[in-house]
């Protein structure tokens, strides 16, 4: 639109370099970012970057023996975001502050923990991986009913972390008021005064810990072995059926705030806030995106994966191509009356020979 334009125009590059969620600063997040919406996808960047340099002071404990080097370069990302989300919702007044966005919600040093914690569950895997035999690993060092408390109590802890912020959700105006447009942000969450400045601050800090530490025990317990999967998640959650949208939700992501931005600037009226209401937007939401992002899959996504798939493709064909430059020079050769053309039965091996026969 008139607005998303000139600044696109303007800052399209930090979305190339994926540092869209830090310049232009003060205004990342915001709609005078350009595509505002994906400043997830350059938090999601930045923690790649990290990757190599945690690797590396893994190995380097590993060398020297030392937890410390190991593991601790995690830990530290955890406790800058800890002391960092303290120190920034402490300074502002809830999400209604104008500076929610850029300096707390869209920030990597925020967002940093569950990477930090998905990244120390890897190592601690890679440890008992190594230091076991065979798939021995696969058996947790704890009895099944410690297994079961770690299993259902990680579901609760992240039920938890989801179900409390639901008490600040809850409107505190009147009932007329609380139908409005945007009642929930306006008469609810941070600023109905059900919470005290100290528990914000503990929430905001702790909330990505809380959610992050449940779900990597439980993804862990899953990832071991079937028998631990007492509700069988990972037989739904690994089902053929998700495949197929998987390789969609990139694109989704992409179209999703679009066609919603469209969708409400073509109402003749602000919508209120009902749960039915909300429901039906959201699956036709949710139909819309994916349906565009399957357009988007086979007309721009699968043909740029095929032009580089065809770069890095190993070089085998080159044998396959010598091979064909021998057989014609050998028909070619007065000397080979009679040459015949031998491939080998195994559909991976792509070694021709040939072999002479004798003159009857």
């Amino acid at each position: 639109d008139a607005v998303s334009i000139p600044i696109c125009k303007k800052y399209f590059w930090t979305n190339m370099l994926y540092i869209n969620n830090l310049i232009p600063w003060g205004k990342a997040g915001t709609m005078e970012e350009c595509a505002a919406w994906t400043w997830y996808l350059a938090n999601d960047f930045q923690f790649f970057l990290l990757a190599p340099f945690l690797v590396k002071f893994y190995l380097m404990g590993l060398k020297r023996d030392s937890p410390f080097l190991k593991y601790f370069p995690c830990v530290l990302l955890v406790l800058v975001q800890l002391i960092t989300s303290a120190a920034v919702w402490g300074d502002m007044n809830g999400v209604s502050d104008p500076r929610f966005s850029d300096r707390f919600y869209v920030k990597p040093w925020i967002r940093v923990t569950p990477y930090a914690v998905g990244v120390l569950t890897a190592f601690v895997h890679y440890q008992r991986e190594q230091s076991s035999t065979g798939n021995t690993w696969k058996t947790l060092p704890f009895p099944n009913w410690k297994v079961t408390l770690l299993y259902f109590g990680s579901i609760f802890a992240m039920y938890l972390s989801v179900a409390v912020i639901y008490q600040q959700y809850k409107c505190r105006a009147s009932e007329h008021e609380c139908e409005v447009w945007y009642a929930q942000y306006k008469y609810g969450y941070f600023v109905s005064g059900n919470w005290s400045k100290t528990v914000e601050i503990l929430y905001n800090a702790f909330q990505y810990l809380w959610w992050s530490v449940p779900l990597a025990v439980l993804s862990y317990i899953l990832f071991c072995d079937d028998k631990y999967d007492f509700l069988d998640i990972r037989s739904i959650m690994g089902h053929d059926l998700f495949a197929p949208l998987a390789r969609l939700t990139y694109n989704a992501y992409l179209v999703h705030i679009p066609l919603m931005v469209v969708k409400l600037s073509l109402d003749p009226y602000l919508p209120d806030w009902h749960v039915f209401r909300i429901t039906l937007e959201v699956l036709g939401y949710v139909v819309c995106a994916y349906a565009a992002s399957f357009v988007l899959f086979i007309l721009v996504e699968k043909p740029i994966m095929n032009i580089f798939a065809s770069f890095m493709r190993p070089n085998s064909t080159k044998e396959q191509e010598m091979a064909l430059v021998r057989r014609m020079s050998s028909f070619s050769d007065p000397d080979n009356e009679n040459l015949m053309l031998m491939e080998e039965d195994d559909e991976d091996s792509e070694d021709i020979g040939y072999t002479r026969m004798e003159e009857q």
